[in-house]
């Protein structure tokens, strides 16, 4: 039986929040802003996130009120459309400080009954 997609595009978001963590436990701006590799895996982590935001349904997103999904979707377009003029600072803020309440905020959504299932 196929997972209803608000979930499976909840299960993205939080498998690429936990592979960007991965990618940069342990890393300083300055190794991060040297590491292209690293940075393309952020990155790329970033877009599949703003591309699973955009799948999600209103109803889903309605029920999780904090997250500003839009705004997730709008710096994956940034990212993905404007890909060699990337600003990396405003990569790692993300990463930094708003990756964790994302989490969160998914984290307890998954543990809850979604619209539609």
């Amino acid at each position: 039986m196929r997972r209803p997609r608000d979930r499976q595009s909840l299960l993205d978001i939080r498998a690429n929040i936990t592979l960007i963590q991965e990618f940069i436990a342990g890393v300083t701006w300055e190794a991060f802003r040297a590491d292209i590799g690293r940075q393309y895996q952020v990155i790329h982590g970033l877009e599949i996130i703003g591309e699973a935001a955009r799948r999600l349904s209103p109803a889903a997103c309605a029920t999780i009120p904090a997250v500003p999904w839009q705004d997730w979707i709008a710096f994956r377009n940034r990212l993905s459309r404007t890909y060699d003029d990337v600003n990396l600072e405003i990569v790692w803020d993300t990463v930094m400080l708003e990756l964790p309440s994302l989490a969160l905020a998914v984290d307890e959504a998954l543990r809850r009954k979604l619209p539609g299932e």
